[in-house]
């Protein structure tokens, strides 16, 4: 989906725990480890994961965010995703 209907751009955010709240959940910061990628103003709500970035088995919380410049305009919510171990 092209960015459209009011929005330029897109965010889009990883996260690999959140609390019950649907917030991230924030840690001591030597072991903060809440966003594990993050891109902004990409011009599709898509897009591919970069090389450097790896995911371990385990549960992931992503969203997408609807950009105007800088400014958020709409917002998906988490949403959980699974990462399992090939068989």
């Amino acid at each position: 989906m092209d960015a459209d209907r009011g929005a330029d751009a897109y965010a889009i955010g990883v996260w690999n725990e959140v609390d019950t709240l649907g917030v991230p959940v924030v840690k001591e910061p030597v072991q903060c480890r809440q966003v594990v990628w993050r891109q902004h103003h990409t011009p599709t709500s898509s897009i591919d994961r970069p090389d450097e970035v790896s995911l371990e088995p385990g549960t992931y919380f992503w969203s997408v965010a609807a950009l105007l410049g800088d400014w958020h305009v709409a917002e998906s919510g988490l949403a959980a995703f699974v990462v399992r171990t090939a068989p």
